[in-house]
């Protein structure tokens, strides 16, 4: 009995060192990967040194299993966790943009109506030169346009946008 547990202790050293050996030499490699494949963000250094932590205890979770490269299968536990951490991150905001939504999509119909009626309250020149300014044209060409000078365009185009963001509210 205490042969068998002196050869289990020997192994379990063995081990050990190997794995120190592996955690010295391919920590830094296994970060960059992790903070590459999760990409930018918030918490996204956080979710590397964790998904690291993540694959150097699946390896030592290992019952008896020696992979035949102890690096290369590293790297595939380290692509496997950064895959469940960037899946739980997507579901999480796929959920929140999801009720978001729903929020927007009224906002949305609600503004197209305000946006309408105020479209509706504005003057047929009015109307004409919101479009042309919309549309790119410059004063100059607008004035030509309207047949009135540049000058009254910069005025018009002024005195529009104030009463239009003081109806909207802005």
């Amino acid at each position: 009995m205490a042969a068998t547990q002196e050869i289990g202790e020997a192994l379990d050293a063995e081990r050990r060192g190997r794995f120190e050996v592996l955690f010295a030499t391919r920590r830094e490699r296994l970060w960059r990967i992790c903070r590459s494949r999760l990409g930018p963000g918030s918490g996204a250094l956080l979710d590397a040194d964790d998904a690291v932590q993540e694959a150097f205890l699946r390896l030592m979770r290992q019952d008896g299993r020696e992979p035949k490269d102890e690096a290369a299968y590293l790297e595939g536990i380290a692509r496997n966790v950064c895959m469940d951490a960037w899946r739980r991150r997507y579901r999480a905001s796929e959920k929140e943009v999801s009720g978001d939504l729903v929020v927007d999509a009224e906002e949305i119909a609600t503004r197209r109506q305000d946006l309408a009626q105020l479209w509706e309250e504005l003057s047929e020149r009015d109307r004409e030169l919101v479009t042309l300014a919309y549309e790119g044209y410059r004063q100059a060409e607008i004035a030509v346009h309207l047949d009135i000078s540049e000058g009254h365009v910069r005025v018009l185009l002024y005195r529009l946008r104030r009463r239009l963001l003081a109806r909207a509210g802005g």
